[in-house]
């Protein structure tokens, strides 16, 4: 098999978190470390990363910058391949929620298709939380966000994402009133 190891350091200038990557091939030793973003003056939030290798070998990397309407940044990578530049998906740009996306979840189907997470939060809790996902079925570009839930009181969890098989996916978080919650997206009929 292959892994693939990513973390995140401080990089140039200070305060410039910077996401890292080396891989590994069958029977092979650890690549050379290769900087996968973010583009030059932003910087990861602290704990974002998350990546996840498909069953083709594609690595797939998605994190969220520091800042004010955070934008959700994926980038992949075919095995062999060097990594693609960052995509900034449809985030948080034109969301009325101030601080933007944080805790995001990344999973990977056996067919290649791919579901990213995110929670986007008001600055306190009386302006609430919301839950948006973004799809890429096997071998296309990655949808427009879509939101999947939403608490007008705030206290939404961490999402987490899961692969139930080919093009499904289930991605479930807990709402401080209403419990745990749980969204389920099927390829031929969506969310």
């Amino acid at each position: 098999g292959q892994a693939v190891a990513l973390w995140q350091r401080a990089g140039t200038p200070v305060g410039v978190n910077q996401g890292w990557c080396s891989r590994r091939y069958e029977g092979g030793a650890w690549g050379p470390e290769q900087v996968i973003g973010p583009a030059t003056g932003q910087a990861f939030a602290s704990g974002s990363l998350q990546l996840v290798l498909t069953d083709a070998g594609q690595a797939v990397a998605a994190w969220h910058r520091n800042g004010i309407s955070v934008p959700v940044v994926a980038q992949q990578e075919a095995a062999g391949q060097d990594w693609t530049a960052p995509l900034e998906l449809d985030g948080t740009a034109n969301d009325p929620l101030p601080t933007g996306a944080s805790w995001n979840a990344l999973a990977a189907a056996p067919d290649g298709s791919l579901v990213l997470t995110w929670r986007s939060s008001g600055a306190g809790a009386a302006n609430g939380s919301r839950v948006y996902a973004a799809v890429r079925p096997a071998g296309q570009g990655w949808s427009a966000r879509v939101l999947i839930g939403e608490s007008p009181a705030g206290g939404l969890g961490f999402a987490q994402a899961g692969a139930l098989g080919a093009g499904r996916f289930a991605v479930a978080w807990n709402d401080s009133v209403l419990g745990p919650r749980l969204r389920e997206y099927v390829a031929a009929s969506g969310w």
